[in-house]
């Protein structure tokens, strides 16, 4: 059914790239398959759709088999040579969603460093939509990808370094990876990353496209806006609540750096209003007047020291 040459074909090693076994086994079944769509009485003679249908899989099989031997001898070229894939296409190498960093240029010296998401290929150029760092409305500094877009040669385009921190997105197969925070750790090559997962630590290094690695930062909730945020609303839950003040850690202090943050961050014009409240929050007579009947004897002295305190900061702080 099948010539010599093509017998030998199916007798090669696997590719890495494609089966051979498993191709001679597809042909074989189409040609069942071919057969018993025609079936021939027993003893008659090899017919002409037989034939036809035997060349054209042997034929099939020559050029399956001649793809393979010809990236077989490139895959080996590029292995023995040292070759990466500086030798792929453009749009190969970098690809659409590729995270990439600026380096070299000399026109445009600001742009090095910057790291850019890419959003097209033209030619031997890739269009990137740069990340920038932008203050929040917590005053915190976060990286965020923008608007801005550039259009760069990509030999000026190199790989993140290793310690950049990102988390996973978009992952379909590995669903549950998505949100994990990673580190990178390696780059492999046409735009895939080897990230290593933060916690827990003893997760495996994974292996996967920059397209679902998003490395944008949002405010940590540690810096000093983040906290007198939350120590307003620590201090409302207070107010509404009537249990009896019996200690010190009964009543949501506010810290030096949350006062220095309310009285930097507020403006001018808000600035009076602002000291209006503090000072009939904490002045001490005010204290007492608005959470008297809560506190308990054994702890009024205390709690007028430290609001006494309280209020000597805030006044030194205002007149500076």
């Amino acid at each position: 059914m099948f010539s010599a040459s093509s017998r030998g074909a199916f007798d090669q090693p696997k590719s890495h790239v494609y089966q051979p076994t498993a191709a001679a086994a597809s042909f074989r079944n189409r040609f069942k398959r071919k057969r018993k769509q025609q079936p021939r009485q027993p003893g008659s003679s090899f017919t002409d759709t037989d034939r036809a249908a035997a060349e054209a899989l042997v034929t099939d099989a020559h050029a399956w088999f001649k793809r393979v031997k010809q990236e077989n001898s490139t895959a080996q070229h590029h292995s023995s040579s040292g070759s990466t894939d500086d030798d792929l296409p453009v749009a190969a190498k970098w690809a659409v969603g590729c995270l990439t960093m600026l380096q070299g240029l000399t026109s445009r010296v600001d742009l090095n460093g910057k790291i850019g998401r890419v959003v097209q290929t033209i030619g031997r150029k890739c269009v990137l939509a740069l990340y920038e760092t932008v203050q929040a409305k917590c005053s915190c500094k976060v990286l965020l990808q923008t608007d801005r877009q550039v259009r760069i040669d990509s030999d000026q385009l190199v790989p993140l370094g290793a310690g950049r921190i990102g988390r996973l997105i978009g992952l379909s197969g590995s669903a549950r990876l998505n949100g994990t925070s990673v580190q990178i750790t390696d780059y492999l090559g046409a735009g895939r990353y080897v990230c290593q997962p933060r916690r827990p630590s003893a997760a495996k290094p994974i292996s996967v496209s920059s397209q679902n690695i998003e490395i944008s930062t949002t405010c940590s909730g540690r810096c000093p806006a983040s906290i007198a945020a939350r120590h307003e609303k620590a201090f409302h839950r207070f107010v509404g609540n009537q249990a009896q003040i019996q200690s010190l850690k009964d009543v949501p202090w506010p810290s030096k750096e949350v006062l220095q943050s309310q009285l930097r961050s507020t403006k001018k014009p808000e600035t009076t209003s602002l000291l209006r409240v503090l000072r009939k929050r904490w002045h001490p007579d005010k204290f007492l007047q608005e959470f008297g009947s809560r506190i308990q004897s054994a702890v009024r002295r205390a709690i007028l020291a430290r609001t006494t305190e309280i209020m000597a900061f805030i006044n030194n702080n205002t007149t500076k």
